[in-house]
C-alpha cells in the first residue's frame, strides 16, 4: 500500500496526464524523501536532488535580498523540459517538477498551486 505522499504524487501524475516526467520532493538538506517519475530517473537521482537544492535556496535567497517578496516558483528551462520548484508549508520542503516543453505552463502551475499543500499535508513530520 502506497504512502500518502506516494498515492498524492500519483494523484497529481494522473491529473496532469501525459505531460509529465518526474516529480519530487526534496529536503533542504538536498535529500529526496519521494519521488514519481515517467521517465527514467538516474538523472534526478541522488547528487542531482542536493544541486537541485542549491538552486532553491538560491532562489530564495536572492528572492528575500532583493526584497521582492517570497518565492513561490522558480522555473529553469532545458532543452528537453520545463524544471519547476515550488516551495512547501513552512519552506524546509520543496517540489520539483519536470515537464516536457510541449506542457502548457499555465496548467502546470495551477495544478501545482492546488497539490502543494496535499503534498505539504502528506509529508511525515
Amino acid at each position: 500500500m502506497p504512502s500518502k505522499l506516494d498515492q498524492t504524487h500519483q494523484d497529481f501524475r494522473t491529473e496532469l496526464g501525459p505531460d509529465f516526467f518526474v516529480s519530487m520532493i526534496i529536503g533542504m538538506d538536498g535529500l529526496s524523501i519521494s519521488n514519481n517519475a515517467a521517465v527514467e530517473i538516474e538523472f534526478f537521482a541522488g547528487e542531482a536532488a542536493a544541486r537541485m537544492a542549491m538552486i532553491a535556496k538560491l532562489a530564495d535567497k536572492v528572492s528575500g535580498k532583493l526584497g521582492i517578496g517570497k518565492m513561490e516558483d522558480h522555473l529553469v528551462t532545458i532543452d528537453q523540459a520545463y524544471l519547476i520548484f515550488r516551495n512547501l508549508g513552512d519552506g524546509s520542503y520543496f517540489w520539483l517538477l519536470a515537464v516536457p516543453r510541449t506542457a502548457v505552463l499555465g496548467t502546470v502551475r495551477m495544478l501545482m498551486t492546488e497539490f502543494a499543500p496535499k503534498l505539504w499535508d502528506a509529508i511525515p513530520r
